[in-house]
């Protein structure tokens, strides 16, 4: 199967549109010690002059950005109550030491892994000869690659064995940085081969072997230099074919080059091998087109399948010139439809729309369809929940699978269309990278790989409710505590939302959340609009101009939460990372009655500016173009965090994580934000920066950088809602 993808307010702001198109200038306060330095800088939109006196950190190499971003550091670490901050920082290292096998890949006899050990993002490709076999270690980043230039591991993110599992290739990079290169690994010789691709960039590039092992075929972009990765944009995308082994220069497919450069492609094979299926996405655009190629990388042809932008469609498998697709076209909930690549205006329908939702939506992951062995397996979402449905090849239904409550199966099936056994991986508040084999024809689910943690699952309760916002829908809440708490309103509670690229919300393991399970914290999850719990309509229902919606869904969890006596305005505290971050920032800034604190991770929050770092605008899409229009400018204004603090005013503690290297959410949108809110801020709750040193999209390149990252995350709750921990 092919991923689609590897991402009004109005009179009820806080800070109105019209004050925003209208400040010119503010004053500056002269109290804080660590006030940054504002310019004259701004931008024009519509008539109007947008100040932005902080665009000074945009350059986020520069020594003054640096030199400020290392201070904040001290005002953080001197917030901490160092005992407390110990206590979860060694209590971190013990929840994430052990062991996980990710992403088994079958060829054959042969099951292919990425082995992480104690926690570490750098790990190893390991391989079993069966079911039952044991373990053996292939490559071990430690040891059988170069280090880097600061004398670090690479890391090991993804494999590809080849059709008979003769050789892989894998990806490998700097722990921080999403552009990689691909190696080839001989299974029979043990040797890494001299051949190397470089250029090729994490959720943008992709791979896929030819129908014999002699090549590859990939899609790169031009070369980034180093030191520049953070703000390099992926340009002049390429598609090639490399033959293993050849030291000539790669052959350049030129069949697509009627696309231009901001679609990407994605690849699969069919099942007899012989043809290449091409997904080409444009962005976050609520559509893609799919292509087919001769495997022969001679033959330079590529037919158009699906070309008019109408609907996404994603390939699962076919049988001679039977083609099978899920697609949402004329079905915001999906179906699966088979057709001929001659006629693709006909499409049969083999599993209709149903009232549940089929979970391949999502543009971040967390979609799981396939066809395997003669089998259709879908997820499914009743209310948000998931759950497994099996159908033989005609559609008819053959069995129905429950998954744990608040969990869901991440990365996908993983399985050749002809095998009967494929894979998947369970995660849940409780279970870290859990591996089931499924047999599609008996249904039979086995337990293959799990981890073993320092956690009695039986300690906690996940409840799973809906509340109804304001606009009168039912929306789906997940929540978790410690058993035995009372509803008193009397626990801290720790909120997560994201509400973006049609994710569907679940619970998976993280140590800080059981931390703060373990003392009594209640966490919860909403699945807001935005995501994907009830299909396209809900996704769009809150993106681009509809944020608002997000938001509210966000606010009225809260709400429900202090109703249902979980807890109460002065214990409550709003997370949200990455797409996210805007949302739970905002939702915070513009309701201090409701959230007393915010822990705003890895964040994007000038989303005036977002489009011109990395590679943010491939989601114009979906976080909206502030150039479009007055009232898409007007939207977005007025749920971006770096603009709303230019009022001030009275706010909750935040706290923003910031990775210094990450190149999705780029330094500059959590300094200037931290820099414009603590200048607004007119009473004593903190506003503080984490500055994660060497630290991408992610918490840390090492245990004891993620320990420090969380447990900077919890001292701070613990002292901004003045807990007795």
């Amino acid at each position: 199967m092919i991923n689609k993808r590897i991402l009004a307010i109005g009179a009820a702001a806080a800070v109105s549109v019209a004050a925003i198109l209208t400040i010119s200038s503010l004053r500056v306060k002269s109290d804080p010690p660590m006030e940054a330095r504002r310019g004259d800088d701004s931008d024009a939109f519509f008539g109007a002059e947008i100040p932005d006196p902080y665009r000074w950190m945009e350059a986020m190499d520069s020594p003054e950005v640096k030199n400020w971003a290392a201070a904040q550091q001290k005002l953080t670490e001197n917030y901490h109550d160092q005992p407390v901050y110990r206590k979860f920082y060694d209590r971190h290292t013990a929840l994430a030491d052990f062991s996980a096998l990710l992403r088994p890949v079958q060829r054959g006899n042969r099951i292919f892994m990425i082995q992480a050990n104690s926690g570490t993002a750098v790990g190893s490709v390991v391989m079993k000869a069966g079911m039952d076999g044991a373990i053996r270690t292939l490559i071990d980043a430690d040891h059988d690659l170069p280090p880097l230039l600061n004398g670090k591991s690479p890391v090991i993110s993804a494999i590809w064995p080849d059709p008979e599992g003769e050789k892989l290739a894998f990806a490998y990079s700097a722990p921080s940085s999403r552009w990689f290169t691909v190696a080839v690994f001989d299974v029979a010789t043990g040797d890494i081969l001299p051949d190397r691709i470089d250029g090729l960039y994490a959720g943008l590039s992709s791979l896929a072997w030819d129908q014999d092992g002699g090549g590859l075929y990939y899609t790169a972009f031009d070369a980034v230099k180093d030191g520049s990765e953070v703000n390099t944009r992926p340009e002049n995308r390429q598609f090639f074919y490399h033959v293993v082994g050849d030291k000539n220069e790669d052959r350049r497919i030129t069949g697509l080059d009627n696309l231009d450069s901001g679609w990407f492609l994605g690849f699969g094979r069919t099942r007899d091998d012989d043809r290449l299926v091409i997904t080409a996405f444009n962005g976050t655009q609520p559509y893609n087109r799919i292509y087919l190629k001769d495997m022969n990388p001679a033959k330079n042809e590529i037919r158009g399948l699906f070309t008019g932008d109408d609907a996404n469609y994603s390939y699962i498998g076919n049988f001679g010139e039977d083609y099978f697709f899920y697609t949402n076209r004329d079905a915001p909930r999906g179906r699966i439809v088979s057709a001929a690549p001659g006629n693709t205006e006909i499409l049969t329908d083999i599993v209709s729309e149903a009232e549940d939702v089929i979970s391949a939506g999502s543009q971040v992951g967390g979609n799981a369809i396939g066809l395997y062995g003669g089998h259709i397996v879908l997820m499914y979402l009743k209310d948000g929940a998931p759950y497994l449905k099996i159908f033989d090849r005609a559609g008819a239904e053959k069995q129905v699978i429950d998954l744990p409550v608040g969990g869901s199966v991440w990365g996908g099936f993983s399985g050749d269309q002809k095998d009967e056994t494929v894979f998947y991986g369970f995660l849940g508040l409780v279970h870290p990278s859990t591996l089931y084999s499924l047999n599609v024809r008996t249904g039979q689910a086995a337990l293959f790989s799990q981890p073993e943690i320092g956690v009695n699952s039986g300690d906690y309760m996940v409840r799973k409710a809906s509340y109804t916002n304001r606009d009168g829908q039912k929306v789906p809440i997940f929540i978790a505590h410690k058993k035995g708490i009372e509803r008193d309103g009397n626990n801290p509670a720790l909120m997560y939302g994201y509400g973006a690229f049609g994710w569907v919300s679940f619970l998976w393991y993280q140590p800080h959340v059981i931390q703060w399970l373990e003392n009594g914290g209640v966490y919860a999850q909403p699945g807001i609009r935005g995501g994907g719990e009830f299909g396209e309509d809900w996704h769009q229902a809150g993106i681009r101009d509809n944020r608002i919606n997000a938001i509210n869904d966000y606010v009225d969890a809260a709400k429900w939460l202090f109703e249902e006596g979980y807890t109460r305005p002065s214990l409550m505290a709003a997370n949200g990372g990455s797409a996210s971050a805007a949302l739970a920032a905002t939702a915070a800034m513009k309701n201090p009655d409701v959230f007393k604190a915010a822990v705003i991770d890895i964040p994007i929050l000038d989303m005036v500016r977002y489009p011109k770092f990395s590679h943010a605008a491939s989601w114009l899409y979906e976080f909206g173009d502030p150039g479009e229009s007055r009232s898409m400018f007007e939207a977005i204004a007025a749920s971006s965090p770096y603009h709303l603090a230019g009022e001030r005013a009275c706010y909750p503690a935040m706290l923003f994580m910031v990775g210094e290297q990450d190149q999705t959410a780029v330094p500059m949108h959590g300094y200037k934000t931290t820099a414009a809110l603590r200048h607004a801020q007119t009473c004593d709750n903190p506003v503080l920066l984490k500055l994660m040193p060497d630290t991408g999209h992610n918490f840390g390149s090492t245990p004891e950088q993620r320990a420090d990252s969380r447990a900077t995350q919890l001292t701070f709750l613990v002292r901004a809602l003045g807990l007795d921990w």
